[in-house]
């Protein structure tokens, strides 16, 4: 990991607290809602494409992702998303687009759309590995699965987050090798009591 414990114990923060702020309280995460609310505009990456006159995978391989990314411009927070591509894959790149905007990335000019700073892949790296953290909080809350122990498994996470088999791995492996972390990170008392209503109509235990 790039990030130290004290690193992720903010991301930790940052994200509980805009969940409780910002999201549902139920499963799959709504999250063209939450970017209705706070004014994020989501479009294809084909028409930033055509917009700047630049050629197909200009942007994806500027921004090192080729299924979305995100931009704090002029116009306002944008998160762009491949339509060439698309499934289940493109909910966890949402979710971490929209917190590289969250968590203030995108406002550092080497991610400028016009006059891009020079690329700084160990900060590009960071960055994604805060974002990576701070998504998975959203997609796949702790606290649900946690009290839920029947449905703490790679297909109840699919099942109940709609999200790839390979996100509902990770964040198996994440909730159970890093639980105490977890736990103990600032604002997750208010994240049980956030999702306590949805956890008690799943069958599940008092939370945390």
């Amino acid at each position: 990991m790039l990030t130290s414990q004290t690193e992720r114990a903010e991301v930790y923060f940052q994200a509980n607290s805009f969940i409780v702020n910002h999201g549902n309280p139920t499963l799959p995460a709504d999250l063209d809602a939450i970017c209705r609310r706070l004014g994020i505009a989501v479009s294809p990456l084909s028409k930033l494409t055509a917009e700047s006159g630049l050629p197909p995978g200009h942007f994806t391989r500027r921004w090192h992702n080729p299924n979305g990314a995100a931009n704090s411009g002029d116009d306002g927070p944008q998160i762009f998303y491949n339509d060439l591509g698309g499934g289940l894959r493109w909910v966890f790149t949402y979710a971490e687009e929209l917190f590289h905007i969250i968590l203030g990335h995108t406002t550092h000019p080497m991610y400028s759309r016009t006059e891009p700073a020079p690329w700084d892949e160990r900060l590009y790296q960071w960055h994604d590995e805060c974002a990576r953290i701070a998504a998975g909080q959203l997609l796949c809350p702790p606290p649900v699965f946690y009290a839920l122990p029947r449905l703490n498994t790679v297909n109840g996470i699919m099942r109940l987050c709609r999200v790839s088999r390979e996100c509902a791995q990770t964040r198996f492996d994440v909730m159970r090798d890093h639980a105490d972390e977890i736990v103990r990170s600032a604002g997750y008392t208010a994240l049980c009591w956030f999702y306590h209503k949805y956890i008690q109509e799943k069958g599940g235990a008092d939370v945390r």
